[in-house]
């Protein structure tokens, strides 16, 4: 089961509101079912981004590890290009185990995350090919699996 995410968040925000919007998240993270939450980190100069084709000049962000994947929840400065500022951006996905046991409680718990960004001020878009999101139902979302899996 994958879900593909991507964050955002204003371009004119400093380096510490931003790890202050991701300390936000990350404390509601720490109450939920993932076997591990990192702390934040800072990186300068870090490895190409997947969102755009130059070379991002900081990166802020924590993971949660869960059964079969690692959620990040990174966010990625870029220079400006041609005198526009680019927002702080990351796109991935994550991977859940759905074999793994309490799987269901950590696709809500995935889902939730990226909902208490958007509540946080981040700019979200997910896409979960069983729209848990916009259900909340974990026994709608057992039933999906089967489908999709087949």
């Amino acid at each position: 089961m994958r879900i593909d995410y991507a964050l955002t968040f204003p371009a004119q925000k400093t380096p510490a509101e931003t790890r202050e919007a991701l300390e936000k998240l990350r404390h509601f993270c720490m109450d939920r079912p993932f076997e591990l939450v990192s702390p934040i980190s800072r990186q300068l100069r870090p490895a190409k981004s997947k969102v755009f084709d130059i070379d991002p000049i900081l990166r802020i962000g924590f993971f949660c590890l869960v059964p079969g994947g690692t959620l990040d929840l990174a966010l990625y400065r870029f220079p400006r290009f041609k005198k526009t500022i680019i927002p702080w951006a990351h796109e991935s996905f994550v991977t859940i185990d759905s074999e793994h046991q309490g799987w269901t409680a950590r696709h809500a718990a995935i889902i939730s995350v990226l909902e208490q960004a958007g509540r946080i001020g981040f700019g979200v878009d997910v896409e979960d090919p069983c729209g848990f999101q916009k259900h909340h139902s974990r026994e709608r979302l057992v039933k999906l699996r089967r489908i999709i899996e087949v």
